[in-house]
């Protein structure tokens, strides 16, 4: 019998211990894929580069902040910091933002990888229109890889296999890109920028 109510006391002990754990990690990625120090310090450089850049108005105002260029050049190699960051649910828009444009050097393989991961996470209402938006097409002056390989099989897949998913507005913009007309105007864009 003593030995029962151990038995009874250790698995309520165990099924609050592994309740409290679960709630513990509510907001963290499905995949943490990178060290909790990397995660830590890569946070620490975003909220310096929030700090400085007040919003983002005009995103080009981020190349000229030391901590920015740092983190460009941290996650050229692996989008798993950013992939972590932008999944947790405390982060806010502007926050996620500032780690996307930080993948203005990523391969495009890295980048269309990246992309997709984000429209699983969308799909699961963890990402907004405005986060998909900025991945896609983050301006002139950023990572515009995928915009630019729209005739890319992996591209053309990804986006047709997604699109009826999205929002009308980003139906509208998927749309855009597979036709070119996107990539168009960003090459007329930075046309008329060296023009002047």
């Amino acid at each position: 019998m003593k030995q029962r109510c151990i038995l009874i006391g250790f698995i309520v002990i165990s099924l609050i211990l592994i309740g409290f754990l679960a709630m513990r990690n509510k907001n963290i990625p499905d995949e943490i894929l990178v060290g909790i120090e990397e995660l830590n310090a890569f946070e620490s450089k975003i909220a310096l580069v929030e700090n400085k850049i007040i919003d983002l108005t005009n995103p080009n105002d981020l190349i000229k902040i030391t901590e920015f260029n740092e983190l460009v050049k941290q996650v050229s190699f692996s989008n798993n910091v950013v992939y972590s960051f932008v999944s947790d649910s405390n982060k806010s828009e502007q926050q996620k933002r500032i780690a996307i444009y930080a993948l203005r050097d990523l391969d495009f393989e890295s980048y269309l990888n990246f992309f997709e991961k984000c429209l699983l996470l969308y799909q699961k209402k963890r990402l907004t229109d405005n986060i998909i938006m900025t991945v896609l097409s983050p301006g002139v002056n950023w990572n515009c890889s995928i915009i630019q390989n729209y005739k890319d099989k992996r591209v053309t897949r990804l986006l047709e296999n997604n699109i009826e998913g999205m929002s009308e507005e980003l139906k509208e913009v998927f749309k855009y890109t597979l036709s070119g007309e996107i990539w168009t105007s960003i090459e007329d864009e930075k046309r008329w920028s060296h023009e002047e």
